[in-house]
Protein backbone atom coordinates (compact mmCIF):
# COMPACT_ATOMS: atom_id res chain seq x y z
CA UNK A 1 0.00 0.00 0.00
CA UNK A 2 1.32 3.43 -0.94
CA UNK A 3 1.72 6.16 1.66
CA UNK A 4 -0.58 9.19 1.46
CA UNK A 5 0.44 11.68 -1.26
CA UNK A 6 1.67 14.19 1.31
CA UNK A 7 4.57 11.89 2.23
CA UNK A 8 5.55 10.75 -1.26
CA UNK A 9 9.08 11.78 -2.24
CA UNK A 10 9.40 14.87 -4.39
CA UNK A 11 10.98 12.88 -7.21
CA UNK A 12 7.85 10.86 -7.98
CA UNK A 13 7.29 11.49 -11.70
CA UNK A 14 3.49 11.46 -11.60
CA UNK A 15 3.21 14.06 -8.87
CA UNK A 16 1.61 17.01 -10.66
CA UNK A 17 1.35 20.37 -8.94
CA UNK A 18 -2.08 20.90 -7.45
CA UNK A 19 -1.14 24.52 -6.76
CA UNK A 20 -0.71 25.23 -10.47
CA UNK A 21 -3.81 23.18 -11.28
CA UNK A 22 -5.91 25.41 -9.04
CA UNK A 23 -4.26 28.55 -10.43
CA UNK A 24 -4.84 27.40 -14.03
CA UNK A 25 -8.45 26.48 -13.32
CA UNK A 26 -9.10 29.80 -11.59
CA UNK A 27 -7.65 31.78 -14.50
CA UNK A 28 -9.84 29.87 -16.97
CA UNK A 29 -13.02 30.32 -14.92
CA UNK A 30 -12.37 34.04 -14.50
CA UNK A 31 -11.73 34.43 -18.23
CA UNK A 32 -14.81 32.44 -19.23
CA UNK A 33 -17.00 34.31 -16.74
CA UNK A 34 -15.85 37.89 -17.23
CA UNK A 35 -14.40 37.83 -20.73
CA UNK A 36 -11.00 38.04 -22.37
CA UNK A 37 -9.94 41.02 -20.27
CA UNK A 38 -9.39 38.60 -17.38
CA UNK A 39 -6.88 36.65 -19.45
CA UNK A 40 -4.40 38.96 -17.73
CA UNK A 41 -4.61 36.50 -14.82
CA UNK A 42 -2.61 33.95 -16.84
CA UNK A 43 0.79 35.26 -15.66
CA UNK A 44 -0.25 34.41 -12.10
CA UNK A 45 -0.32 30.74 -13.15
CA UNK A 46 3.26 31.05 -14.39
CA UNK A 47 4.35 32.70 -11.14
CA UNK A 48 2.77 29.92 -9.08
CA UNK A 49 4.48 27.29 -11.23
CA UNK A 50 7.80 29.11 -11.01
CA UNK A 51 7.56 29.28 -7.22
CA UNK A 52 6.89 25.54 -6.98
CA UNK A 53 10.00 24.83 -9.09
CA UNK A 54 12.19 27.32 -7.19
CA UNK A 55 11.09 25.76 -3.88
CA UNK A 56 12.07 22.38 -5.38
CA UNK A 57 8.64 20.96 -4.64
CA UNK A 58 8.01 20.11 -8.31
CA UNK A 59 9.76 19.88 -11.63
CA UNK A 60 8.93 22.21 -14.49
CA UNK A 61 7.04 19.41 -16.24
CA UNK A 62 4.94 18.69 -13.14
CA UNK A 63 3.88 22.33 -12.88
CA UNK A 64 3.07 22.62 -16.60
CA UNK A 65 1.00 19.43 -16.52
CA UNK A 66 -0.78 20.64 -13.37
CA UNK A 67 -1.68 23.97 -14.96
CA UNK A 68 -2.93 22.33 -18.15
CA UNK A 69 -4.96 19.73 -16.24
CA UNK A 70 -6.53 22.37 -14.01
CA UNK A 71 -7.39 24.59 -16.97
CA UNK A 72 -8.86 21.72 -18.98
CA UNK A 73 -10.97 20.34 -16.13
CA UNK A 74 -12.23 23.79 -15.12
CA UNK A 75 -13.12 24.70 -18.71
CA UNK A 76 -14.90 21.39 -19.26
CA UNK A 77 -16.96 21.53 -16.09
CA UNK A 78 -17.73 25.24 -16.52
CA UNK A 79 -18.90 24.69 -20.10
CA UNK A 80 -20.97 21.64 -19.15
CA UNK A 81 -22.62 23.41 -16.21
CA UNK A 82 -23.48 26.59 -18.13
CA UNK A 83 -24.70 25.22 -21.46
CA UNK A 84 -28.50 25.29 -22.02
CA UNK A 85 -28.99 21.55 -21.48
CA UNK A 86 -26.52 21.33 -18.57
CA UNK A 87 -27.42 20.88 -14.95
CA UNK A 88 -27.69 24.14 -13.04
CA UNK A 89 -27.48 24.44 -9.29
Amino acid sequence: MLPPPAVLPREVPGRVSIHTAVAGGTAVILTLTYGPVLAITAPVVAVVGWSRVILKDHTTAQTVVGALMGAAVAAGIFTWRTEPGGQHP
